[in-house]
């Protein structure tokens, strides 16, 4: 009730239907259910009588009915998409709803077309207020989250590999990011009671909480990849390529329950040897590490039978090509069995979950099976 002095000026004196200025005079009057039987009636006489689609969803809005406030909020803003009165209507509704981030969407879009509104200083107040509110329960969520990751279970005696980074200029070296880390786990394979995690799952998992690779292989934020990996370690680093094939690579490890990073260990020569410094800087790594080899496994790792480097790096392209379609693919079919087996009926009860965005669409469905799609067209 404390929000109906937002809309006493909403009112246009003179320009809405009868139906609508009765509706209208129950509103002012806080008789919201009678405002709703005579807006209905303007919309039943006159079904794009905005007012009355704008008095509709005010009046459920105060009478808390969330699902036909919004059905007729959105209403009013595919007639007047740009409607000051509408967007801060929407903003008021998300606030009511409890989802302050779409709210503080709706606000600031109001102050930012507004300039003139009385509402302005009201809107401001409103902003703070749901900025602290969506702040505070971001800052919850964090506490917990990293509370839980303080208390998972690692995987004994586990290394995750994250690609590495490729610091110089020249992109076209870019495949060697997962290339190093993938030939990486190939040399771990060689070590007894040690298990290297798969690339495809921390690319995954890196997908899905939607860290680029470049962000993750940063130093700080890699004792937090590792504690979502639930390894123990994790291993990493960066390289280079000059223009005239001169290679720097480097490497660090965290130790992630403690949160430790190493300090680098460093290899570089020609690219040419690219396979003889990337095994002598691995195996320097696992010294930094304390992880015992035997003189056999170091031989294997030294005679690990490798090509030409750029027959390699042809290698990767093809190999990354094939991972990226069968992911694309892969993903597109799991999301039409989903769509299929889906009830249309479901969808209409939960409209209001799945379809509010910052968007202003819409969220009228109609009731229809999923019609089949072409599959996504493959990376190039």
């Amino acid at each position: 009730m404390k929000y109906i002095k937002y809309f006493l000026l909403f009112l246009l004196a003179g320009c809405a239907p009868k139906f609508s200025n009765i509706g209208w005079e129950y509103f002012y009057n806080q008789e919201f259910e009678r405002g709703v039987e005579f807006f209905s009636k303007g919309i039943q006489k006159d079904s794009s009588d905005y007012d009355a689609i704008k008095g509709l969803g005010l009046s459920y809005l105060m009478l808390n009915d969330f699902q036909k406030a919004e059905r007729y909020i959105q209403k009013g803003m595919e007639l007047k998409p740009d409607d000051p009165e509408n967007i801060f209507s929407l903003a008021l509704y998300y606030s009511l709803h409890k989802e302050a981030d779409k709210s503080i969407y709706f606000f600031e879009k109001f102050l930012s077309i507004s300039p003139e509104s009385n509402l302005r200083e009201d809107a401001n107040k409103l902003l703070i207020a749901e900025k602290k509110k969506y702040y505070q329960a971001e800052l919850k969520n964090v506490i917990e989250n990293e509370k839980r990751l303080s208390e998972i279970d690692y995987q004994k005696n586990s290394i995750a590999v994250l690609p590495f980074n490729n610091v110089g200029e020249s992109g076209e070296y870019d495949v060697l990011e997962k290339g190093i880390a993938d030939q990486t786990i190939s040399y771990i394979g060689y070590l007894n009671n040690v298990k290297a995690l798969e690339r495809l799952r921390i690319d995954e998992l890196f997908k899905e909480i939607n860290l680029s690779g470049s962000a993750v292989i940063e130093k700080s934020s890699a004792i937090r990849a590792g504690k979502l990996l639930r390894a123990e370690k994790l291993l990493t680093g960066n390289y280079s390529i000059s223009q005239d094939n001169n290679l720097k690579l480097k490497m660090y490890f965290v130790t992630v329950k403690e949160g430790l990073v190493s300090e680098e260990v460093s290899g570089e020569g020609k690219l040419d040897d690219f396979f003889e410094i990337h095994k002598e800087t691995f195996l320097s790594i696992l010294e930094k590490m304390k992880i015992g080899i035997s003189d056999e496994t170091r031989k294997k790792i030294l005679t690990y039978k490798t090509e030409d480097i750029f027959e390699f790096i042809s290698y990767l392209r093809k190999k990354y090509f094939e991972e990226s379609e069968t992911l694309v693919i892969g993903n597109w079919l799991s999301n039409r069995i989903n769509a299929i087996n889906s009830s249309p009926i479901s969808n209409i009860m939960n409209v209001s979950q799945i379809s509010i965005k910052p968007e202003i669409k819409s969220t009228i469905m109609p009731m229809q099976s999923p019609d089949l799609e072409t599959p996504p067209a493959l990376p190039k």
